[in-house]
Formats: structure tokens, C-alpha cells, sequence
């Protein structure tokens, strides 16, 4: 396979990251694009988000990422506060890898036991950082509901201190962009009932049309204006 070089890979980059739909998958983009461009090695980025539909959109950005690097994003998920610390096990527990390796906490709630859980499942990946370094050698993210920052900053320092990023996931509204697109597309709409049905009267009266189907048309064409000209 021909390789890429530099400067042909941020021209890739920038055409990517102009192609992204909202302010949160370039977000995304920004922060792995980073790591997943150097030589493989241990990297460590947080993604704090309560939105599961946000969450989803982030990991499923995140692998075609990372696909586009020749990498594979392993994905552990745990449905709830019981898988927290399984899943934290399997990672820690992994075997030498270049792929990325997503750990997802986001289904978790914000109950005492899925803090707790939490709380345990950083525990064990923060004294096993060593050993994470030497065998993620295609980076970990760690997916986790907003309220879990404070956990990661007080109960996990040495994983926190060596974070290569944190994003901080939010719901945007609508773009501009997008705002301003409806906006011009309801103008447009306005126009044409005001417009539209004058053009084609004129046409149906200057052609002298007796067909039957035209007659109707003007017909229904001076009744939809009646409104817009009494106004």
C-alpha cells in the first residue's frame, strides 16, 4: 500500500473536518485527530457527555476516525453500573494492541451505586497506568456521563494529570448555517405564492386557453391569490 505523507494527510484532514454536519463532531474531530495522526503509542482522552444520542454520534465519528488512520476502535460498553468495574478489568487486563480502545460509561446513571461503581472502576485503571501505557499502544478513551469529571479529577489523578484531552459534550441548537437556510427557504416559498400565480394566470388569459383543465387552474389560482390581494 502507498503511503501518505504529511502534508497530503492535513489536506485529508481539512476536507473531513469541512465535511462535518455540527459543532460537536468537530469537537470530536479536533481532539483525535491529534493522536491518531503521530507513531502509535499510549495516549488517554476523556469524553463527558449525558446526551446517549451525543454519545453515539461521538463514538460512531470516532471510528470511522480511526478507520481512516488503519486502526480498529474496540469498543467496551458497560449497560450499567455493574459492567463499570468488568469492563475496567477486560481493559486493564488487555493484551499488547494498536487499536483504540473506547471504554463507554455513558449508559451509567447518577445514582449512588453507579457513582460508586464509577469511583471503583477509576481506581483500578489508575493504579494500573503502567501496564495501560506499555499495551494501548493505539490510545484509550474514556466515555462517561458529565457528573463523573469530579470522579476522574479527585479519585483517578495520575490517569487524569496524563489526559491528552477532556471534551465536554453539549447539545447544540441548530447551526446558523442550517437557520439561515430554513429562512431563505420559507422567503422563497412566500415568493412563489405571491409571484407564481400571477405568471401563470397571465399566461393561461394571453394564451387564450379554453381547455377545460386550464379554465380550473386559473380558477384555483385567483381563489389562492384572493387572500394575499385583499391584505
Amino acid at each position: 500500500m502507498a503511503s501518505t505523507s504529511r502534508p497530503e494527510r492535513a489536506g485529508v484532514a481539512a476536507q473531513q473536518q469541512a465535511d462535518l454536519a455540527s459543532p460537536v463532531e468537530v469537537e470530536v474531530f479536533e481532539a483525535l485527530e491529534l493522536p491518531l495522526d503521530g507513531p502509535r503509542r499510549f495516549w488517554l482522552g476523556f469524553v463527558f457527555v449525558d446526551d446517549r444520542g451525543l454519545a453515539r454520534r461521538a463514538r460512531l465519528l470516532a471510528d470511522r476516525l480511526v478507520h481512516d488512520h488503519d486502526r480498529e476502535l474496540e469498543v467496551h460498553a458497560a449497560p450499567n453500573g455493574n459492567g463499570a468495574q468488568d469492563t475496567a478489568r477486560a481493559v486493564l487486563r488487555h493484551g499488547r494492541t494498536e487499536s483504540t480502545v473506547w471504554l463507554d460509561w455513558t449508559a451509567l446513571g447518577a445514582s449512588d451505586a453507579d457513582r460508586s461503581a464509577v469511583d471503583g472502576g477509576l481506581a483500578l485503571l489508575n493504579t494500573t497506568r503502567t501496564r495501560l501505557t506499555r499495551s494501548l499502544r493505539g490510545g484509550l478513551v474514556l466515555a462517561m456521563p458529565s457528573w463523573a469529571e469530579m470522579a476522574c479529577a479527585r479519585g483517578a489523578v495520575d490517569l487524569w494529570s496524563g489526559r491528552e484531552f477532556a471534551l465536554r459534550l453539549r447539545p447544540y441548537p441548530m447551526d446558523q448555517h442550517e437557520s439561515t437556510r430554513e429562512a431563505a427557504w420559507a422567503h422563497v416559498a412566500e415568493m412563489w405564492r405571491e409571484f407564481a400565480p400571477i405568471t401563470v394566470l397571465r399566461a393561461l388569459r394571453e394564451g387564450d386557453i379554453e381547455d377545460p383543465d386550464a379554465v380550473a387552474l386559473g380558477a384555483l389560482l385567483s381563489e389562492w391569490r384572493k387572500p394575499a390581494d385583499d391584505s
